[in-house]
């Protein structure tokens, strides 16, 4: 509907009506004061958060830099790890001859 919030809607529509829990969500008046008296009343503050932006106010970056940043990243962890850098270019290696020798000399005709 329009001028309410979707999630709202959505929360609305798979809830229940409470009349058929209403057996299951009412609780004694003395287990709700051991309840209290074990876990207490908590203040919430509404209004927490509300002098907050809108937006983030972080930096975004074109996506050419963020490039650059996840390369060098992912170069560093690869000079970390030497032997896992030698492993994968052996995998490459590998798969780049299996698939060389599966089209080497196939053509360009279909049949």
């Amino acid at each position: 509907p329009d001028s309410e919030n979707p999630a709202n809607h959505f929360l609305d529509v798979i809830t229940p009506p409470s009349e058929l829990n209403s057996n299951n969500v009412s609780i004694s008046a003395e287990a709700e004061a051991k309840l209290i008296e074990r876990f207490g009343i908590v203040e919430v503050d509404l209004r927490a958060g509300i002098s907050r932006p809108l937006r983030s106010t972080r930096v975004f970056l074109p996506w050419t830099q963020q490039t650059y940043v996840l390369f060098v990243r992912s170069m560093h962890e690869l000079l970390r790890r030497r032997d896992m850098m030698a492993t994968q270019l052996c995998q490459t290696l590998a798969m780049a001859l299996v698939v060389g020798m599966l089209f080497y000399q196939i053509g360009d005709t279909q049949t």
